[in-house]
């Protein structure tokens, strides 16, 4: 395999990884459950109607810091 070729097949990951990502985000959301990941270092609690807050961990539990618009 030429490295052209290896790049096409690592883009195609790169698509299928964002693709499964995305539809599990979907079926989360239409369980009604949060969503938890870190952007630019703040950690981002959003909820299944897209409203998102920052939290900080405290006991193990989120702790909403402040809603982010």
């Amino acid at each position: 395999m030429d490295s052209e070729e290896f790049l096409k097949q690592v883009e195609k990951m790169k698509q299928n990884f964002k693709q499964s990502i995305e539809q599990d985000i979907r079926e989360h959301k239409q369980h009604g459950l949060d969503i938890f990941y870190s952007e630019n270092g703040i950690l981002i609690m959003e909820k299944p109607d897209g409203t998102k807050y920052e939290y900080e961990m405290i006991n193990d539990e989120p702790v909403i810091v402040r809603e982010i618009k």
